[in-house]
């Protein structure tokens, strides 16, 4: 699971930080589908206080979760 740590002083869940990282994230993996089964990966930023977001991906088989991890973790280093 990829996470997001950030500067965070009261807390609290930052929705416009949420939301700015799911729109990266999204356009990266819209057009990456598992070339096994054809289906698209899913994902959902968790917030875990008081400083970070779980980046959780649903897909189809482990080896598609692995692949889409890899290029999330490419795309935030």
């Amino acid at each position: 699971m990829q996470k997001i740590v950030f500067n965070n002083q009261d807390g609290k869940p930052k929705p416009e930080l949420a939301k700015r990282y799911t729109e990266i994230i999204s356009s990266s993996l819209s057009e990456l589908k598992c070339p096994l089964h054809d289906k698209q990966v899913k994902f959902e930023l968790k917030f875990n206080a008081p400083d970070t977001y779980l980046i959780q991906v649903f897909a189809c088989c482990p080896e598609f979760k692995s692949t889409v991890e890899k290029k999330i973790s490419l795309m935030l280093s």
